[in-house]
């Protein structure tokens, strides 16, 4: 089953947590209560399938950027130099096997 996206309030979350912001400076910065914090916390725990906040901080990280590389392959075939993007990064992808796209042109 593939997880689900994370909510924009989830990710949100998430980032004011990865900017070493407690529950209570995110409820008053976002104008919610406690526990609807904590209640997205959990929410995004569960989408991500993650044991911990610091799991769920790597998973985000880690889909989002899989999701930018999967869109530009999308929208660019031909920007891929041939290469694994997975294998020359010890498995991680990354986006550094692009090569420049300066002759592309979205319309």
């Amino acid at each position: 089953m593939k997880e689900r996206m994370l909510s924009p309030r989830e990710k949100t979350c998430l980032r004011w947590i990865d900017r070493s912001r407690t529950v209570a400076e995110i409820a008053s910065l976002e104008g919610k209560s406690l526990a609807d914090i904590e209640s997205c916390l959990q929410s995004a725990l569960g989408a991500l399938k993650a044991k911990s906040v610091k799991e769920a901080l790597q998973k985000a990280a880690h889909s989002e950027s899989d999701w930018l590389i999967d869109f530009l392959q999308a929208l660019f075939p031909s920007a891929l130099d041939g290469t694994d993007l997975a294998a020359e990064s010890g498995g991680k992808r990354t986006a550094q096997a692009w090569k420049p796209c300066a002759d592309l042109r979205l319309n």
